[in-house]
């Protein structure tokens, strides 16, 4: 083989990289970590079905996207309980959610934050997560319970007036 050959090889194999396996990898990583949040989501809930509804959502996987691209993309013990409990409390913000699958979100948030704060008092979380992210996760926890307690009145008003 001569150097223009391994020249034309070596271009093919960078193209095939880019066009092919790249975007297989990627594709390949992003259900890895859509299954993992499943599963944390699963291990604390065992409803199948509100998995579902907040992990297999075309919102729910962009959040989780989202999460794990920008705010959580280094590996660490705590990344998907993480980025579960920030799908959990975006989800209650999401318009259009069903009002019990909010009601179980928020419960199982409130145990999540707790423990959250507890990682946090002994130390253990200080590397994970930053005080910045305290704050963001507390905002979006507020505003989905304002959300929920809005929308279930509604609900509540509405089926007492359909009997």
């Amino acid at each position: 083989m001569d150097a223009s050959n391994l020249i034309g090889a070596a271009i093919a194999l960078v193209v095939a990289y880019f066009i092919v396996l790249k975007p297989m990898f990627s594709y390949l990583s992003r259900r890895i970590l859509l299954a993992k949040v499943a599963a944390e989501l699963k291990a604390q809930s065992g409803d199948q079905k509100l998995v579902e509804s907040v992990c297999f959502t075309p919102a729910g996987a962009h959040i989780i996207s989202e999460l794990a691209n920008a705010r959580f993309c280094k590996p660490s013990n705590l990344r998907h309980f993480l980025i579960t409990t920030f799908l959990l409390a975006e989800t209650m913000c999401i318009l259009g959610v069903g009002v019990g699958v909010k009601g179980v979100c928020l419960e199982m948030i409130n145990q999540r934050r707790a423990r959250i704060q507890a990682l946090m008092n002994s130390g253990q979380a200080d590397a994970f997560i930053s005080e910045e992210d305290l704050n963001d996760l507390d905002e979006k926890i507020d505003l989905g319970m304002q959300l929920y307690h809005t929308e279930r009145r509604e609900f509540l008003l509405k089926n007492a007036l359909n009997r």
